[in-house]
């Protein structure tokens, strides 16, 4: 049986804003909904580099009421983004263009 590696991705604030209740222009829950599916299925492995969390939380916190997004929707957001089953943090380092290589 062949079984293939999964395609490793980099993803970026874009793909973790709706995490936030934030939509993102361009990006539909169809998007979002098959992204989860292939992870599910072992067909993608997503890595977020750690230093995005000063953008990620910056663009959340001033959206936030404009998308009435309120505190216990924020906590458990980043609760999930801590889910290694969906999510690898990673540094930024001299190998990293290797993950999505």
């Amino acid at each position: 049986m062949n079984k293939r590696k999964p395609l490793k991705i980099i993803v970026d604030t874009t793909y973790l804003l709706p995490i936030f209740g934030i939509s993102v222009e361009g990006l539909t829950n169809d998007d979002l909904l098959k992204l989860r599916e292939l992870v599910i299925e072992g067909k993608v492995k997503l890595f977020c580099v750690s230093v995005i969390w000063s953008e990620l939380l910056g663009k959340v916190y001033r959206e936030a009421s404009k998308y009435k997004v309120d505190k216990e929707v924020i906590a458990l957001a980043i609760k999930s983004l801590f889910n290694p089953r969906f999510y690898k943090w990673i540094n930024p380092g001299p190998k990293i263009h290797t993950i999505s290589i």
